[in-house]
């Protein structure tokens, strides 16, 4: 049985990411602070609205001269956040696809000649599966990695901001909710995935088809078949 569980997958790709274990700790830290900055924003917008509030026009005054400021921090977190984010899973992904492309193609060169002589290993198909599938590949430990990450660390901070500094009726009521998305995600991403193994397959095919036409092009002008134009 040669068909890989997706647990297997996962730490075998893990495996080959080690030597980019620096970057993809730098890119996790970044997440984290990238997954703070949605609730940190609307604690400072709640800062402020309540200091609007305030009777005495000079201490409102002089609490928004120390809150604003505040936003060209968090922004200034922000982009260098989601910089380094980006940057560090980019540079681990393409160095990943490298290497998964050099051991599919080694793999590939050591088959026997009946494998090539199968539809779906001609040499569209494999050159397009090649080109794209290794690409998609990256994302399981790539920017995938980083947005939960980041949704993790956004929900955690959302909830103790809410029933630390907010009602606790209200955060259980949205603390009851989340569930609901989540299952509303869960089916959104399975029809994405189920849409992309289609277009793959598609892509896989025109692949074949453009390859063995332009390779036929030699043999079809040997024999004069040519459509004059």
């Amino acid at each position: 049985n040669n068909v890989l569980k997706a647990e297997d997958v996962t730490g075998r790709l893990w495996q080959l990411s080690q030597p980019e274990k620096g970057w993809i700790i730098l890119a996790v830290i970044a997440a984290v602070f990238n997954g703070c900055t949605f609730p940190a924003y609307s604690q400072l917008l709640a800062n402020i609205v309540t200091f609007l509030s305030k009777p005495d026009p000079h201490e409102i005054e002089e609490k928004i001269d120390f809150w604003a400021p505040m936003f060209l921090v968090l922004a200034w977190v922000v982009f260098m956040a989601t910089y380094w984010m980006l940057y560090s899973f980019t540079v681990m992904g393409e160095r990943l696809t490298r290497r998964l492309r050099s051991i599919t193609f080694e793999n590939i060169v050591r088959q026997d000649m009946e494998w090539f002589d199968r539809d779906e290993n001609n040499t569209g198909s494999v050159t397009a599966r090649l080109a794209t599938e290794v690409t998609l590949i990256k994302n399981i430990v790539g920017q995938n990695l980083g947005r939960m990450v980041q949704n993790i660390v956004t929900v955690t901070a959302a909830l103790f901001i809410a029933f630390y500094w907010g009602s606790w009726r209200m955060s259980l009521i949205l603390l009851a909710i989340l569930p609901l998305i989540g299952l509303g995600s869960y089916f959104q991403m399975k029809e994405v995935r189920k849409n992309t193994d289609k277009a793959q397959d598609a892509v896989a095919k025109a692949g074949a088809i453009a390859v063995q036409a332009i390779s036929g092009v030699r043999t079809v002008i040997a024999f004069q078949m040519q459509k004059p134009f």
